[in-house]
């Protein structure tokens, strides 16, 4: 996309604390694309312990710009391409 020159531009973050956790506790963060239109996308987070305890929530917006900055639309097959991607539960991923 950036090669096309549109990049996403980071807008709003939220997040919502449940549980602690401690430096040397293994979490895990799961992702997912939750909103997609043709100026900007969401993805919503949650980071579980080993147990599959939420830890924390949350989710990031994002607007589609160009190189200067300035926010314009995807083009369409990008779009196309994002909700292929966002409906194929690609759009969920572990880390």
């Amino acid at each position: 996309m950036e090669d096309a020159g549109l990049l996403i531009l980071v807008t709003a973050v939220e997040c919502r604390y449940r549980r602690s956790a401690r430096y040397d506790d293994a979490i895990r963060v799961r992702s997912r694309m939750t909103e997609l239109a043709s100026r900007g996308v969401t993805f919503g987070y949650e980071i579980v312990d080993e147990k599959d305890r939420i830890l924390a929530e949350g989710i990031t917006r994002h607007v589609f710009a160009d190189t200067a900055g300035r926010p314009r639309r995807a083009p369409p097959e990008i779009i196309e391409t994002l909700e292929a991607f966002r409906k194929s539960g690609n759009g969920k991923r572990e880390t």
